[in-house]
């Protein structure tokens, strides 16, 4: 049998962008890996600020469902989250 964990889930801090951005990463490359034609590397210019700046909003505001970001041709989108 295994020992219990403890786990504690807690909104986004400042400073958590750097770790939301390479988990952001790190599942895009696995699905890349299993399903290439439907999925696509990431650009990982600006992630790590669009955390910093959204991550602490969303925790703010818990029930907003999307979040604003740009592209590489800096057309406004939304992620729905």
């Amino acid at each position: 049998m295994r020992p219990r964990m403890s786990v504690e889930i807690r909104a986004a801090l400042p400073g958590d962008g750097p770790g939301l951005a390479q988990i952001w990463l790190d599942n895009a490359h696995y699905y890349v890996r299993l399903f290439p034609a439907d999925f696509r590397e990431p650009d990982e210019t600006g992630l790590v600020d669009w955390f910093e700046t959204y991550s602490p909003a969303l925790a703010k505001n818990p029930s907003c469902t999307s979040l604003p970001f740009r592209t590489a041709r800096s057309r406004r989108l939304s992620m729905r989250v």
